[in-house]
């Protein structure tokens, strides 16, 4: 399967790419760093740049993917997640999965909006605060997100160790 990523950062993010990649996935990245892109590449992401239309950036960059990963980084700013939602409709991709320590409610409402799986997952406070969740774990969470069987529309808190059941998976 194909799967592209939006808005993903350092090691979280190359644990991301790792995993599904190991899994036999086909990654992209939309990325507008060049450090970024080359480390993306190095672990061998596709890598697209980032112009002003995003939108039809996400439409020409999802095609033939079958889920969007939308991480912290993208922002979670409404006007951006409807963009990248709407280039995905329109690219006819099935799922999106957004994670991040907690997206405002309009985000959230934002992905309810369009009809196509969702799979929201808040991961808590951040690591360097003594919450969170590690990369790897994040990482199998987002893989399991891309992988769930039918047609999930589901709003997960990774912090909360029963959530992790309906992903097919365990607590760490």
């Amino acid at each position: 399967m194909s799967v592209l990523l939006i808005g993903i950062t350092g090691s979280t993010g190359d644990a991301i790419i790792k995993r599904l990649i190991a899994q036999g996935d086909e990654v992209r990245v939309v990325e507008d760093d060049s450090d970024a892109a080359q480390r993306w590449r190095s672990l061998g992401a596709h890598v697209a740049r980032p112009f002003h239309d995003m939108a039809d950036l996400i439409e020409r960059a999802a095609q033939n993917v079958r889920t969007v990963v939308i991480g912290d980084a993208a922002g979670h700013a409404d006007d951006d997640v409807r963009a990248i939602i709407s280039g995905a409709a329109a690219a006819r991709v099935e799922r999106i999965v957004l994670y991040g320590m907690r997206a405002p409610q309009s985000t959230v409402e934002a992905v309810r909006e369009f009809p196509l799986q969702h799979v929201v997952l808040s991961t808590g406070r951040r690591r360097l605060l003594g919450g969170g969740i590690d990369d790897e774990s994040l990482a199998a969470a987002v893989d399991a997100a891309d992988d769930i069987a039918g047609e999930p529309r589901l709003e997960l808190d990774l912090s909360d160790p029963d959530a992790w059941p309906a992903l097919g998976l365990a607590a760490p």
